[in-house]
């Protein structure tokens, strides 16, 4: 018998639902990563925002990115050496950034948000996990005029798609979250934006992938073997598995993968963002923050605060984030909530890279006959994961029926 299963190569949110939505569906699916869950689906802050979904290729963005070339931006920071490739890139993110076309593929994507945090509370109450879920919304905060001002030309196009977006007073912003600090200007609430605990998330999703038939393993894909335009196995460091077909999940390291494989796809650029996770005795806050004005995040689980911010393109993958950048995230974060600055236990470290692409809109990119390309979700992989994954499986599934028939 010739034993085919659908290969899953990579073992994040994105890789990792997409196997889930398989398993359900039938498919016989291998996962395969050398570490599930342990890259940047776990790193990140764990936020599911339809409120975020303006794609990153904006006029906005472009203009922190260039102030970052005369001197340090919170929002964006271009680091020594920039390769060719990221400056093609970097042109082609110029261009997808002329005025309005950013407004344009926004309503498609807070359409998949949407429907994803309604797929994450039907994982939560069909498969009895606990991924720290909290439907409390996101909380926008600023501390000058300038800043909420500056804050609410952008709220101001998203209420327009259709985003509901409660601006706030001071006293307000302090009704919504009571541990803010008495200093904040101003807000800007989002009622429909919920937070999870992003490891905890992706352990779940794959245990409920294996629950449903799929299998983990713990291994690297090397090569492909190919009959014509076809995968016929994955190469891998444990051996062989025949595939019925490939789904390339590998988020940041797309370009590199498909460039080992002889496979074309569109550049996929890292972006390195960092973050501190601070052990704390209960939950700091009831919703989830950020600051306008140094675009910080806080998200508070019943027993840590991940605290992250910022995006820096190029330089070396290896080189850390300087002890400053960190100690920036603590001290926004102690600004905001003012209890954390009595925490004094020591926070864990890292950065990881988002896959991020010219366009700001993640692909899907079929580069063989039965090899698909999944990534470019930048900051929205733990946000448009399971819309993106039932896409995925749908079209898988489609395929399979019609060779069968």
């Amino acid at each position: 018998m010739d034993h085919r299963e659908v290969v899953v190569v990579g073992g994040g949110i994105v890789g990792s639902f997409t196997a889930y939505e398989l398993a359900k569906a039938g498919h016989h699916v291998v996962v395969m990563d050398p570490r599930p869950g342990s890259g940047a689906s776990a790193g990140n802050a764990g936020m599911l925002v339809p409120s975020y979904c303006l794609p990153m290729s904006n006029p906005g963005t472009l203009w922190a990115g260039l102030r970052s070339m005369a001197g340090p931006d919170p929002a964006v920071a271009f680091a020594r050496p920039v390769s060719l490739a990221t400056m093609g890139w970097l042109a082609r993110f110029a261009i997808a950034s002329r005025p309005g076309r950013a407004i344009k593929v926004t309503p498609a994507l807070i359409d998949m948000a949407v429907r994803s945090i309604d797929d994450y509370q039907r994982l939560v109450d069909t498969e009895q996990v606990d991924i720290g879920l909290r439907r409390t919304g996101w909380l926008h905060v600023a501390w000058t005029e300038s800043a909420l001002r500056a804050h609410l030309r952008s709220v101001s196009a998203l209420r327009n798609l259709g985003a509901r977006a409660d601006i706030l007073t001071n006293t307000e912003t302090r009704a919504v979250e009571p541990r803010i600090s008495a200093n904040v200007h101003g807000g800007v609430y989002f009622p429909g934006d919920a937070s999870l605990d992003p490891a905890a998330a992706v352990a779940a999703v794959l245990a409920c992938a294996e629950r449903h038939g799929a299998r983990v393993l713990h291994a690297r894909a090397v090569g492909l073997d190919r009959v014509g335009d076809t995968v016929d196995a994955v190469v891998t460091t444990s051996g062989r598995i025949r595939a019925e077909a490939v789904v390339l999940a590998v988020g940041a390291a797309t370009s590199e993968v498909a460039q080992r494989f002889g496979i074309n796809c569109p550049r996929i650029e890292p972006g390195y963002g960092w973050s501190l996770t601070l052990p704390t005795p209960a939950t700091m806050s009831r919703v989830a923050l950020m600051s306008v004005d140094d675009h910080v995040v806080v998200n508070a689980s019943q027993a840590a605060v991940r605290i992250t911010g910022g995006m820096r393109f190029g330089g070396n993958a290896a080189l850390a984030p300087p002890p400053s950048a960190f100690a920036a995230l603590r001290a926004a974060a102690d600004r905001m909530l003012p209890d954390l600055a009595h925490i004094a236990a020591s926070a864990e470290c890292r950065w990881d890279a988002r896959p991020m692409t010219a366009s700001g809109l993640p692909v899907m990119h079929r580069a063989m006959a039965n090899l698909t390309i999944v990534s470019g979700h930048g900051t929205l992989g733990m946000t448009l994961a399971p819309a993106t994954a039932r896409s995925v499986a749908r079209q898988l599934t489609t395929m399979s029926t019609r060779r069968a028939s």
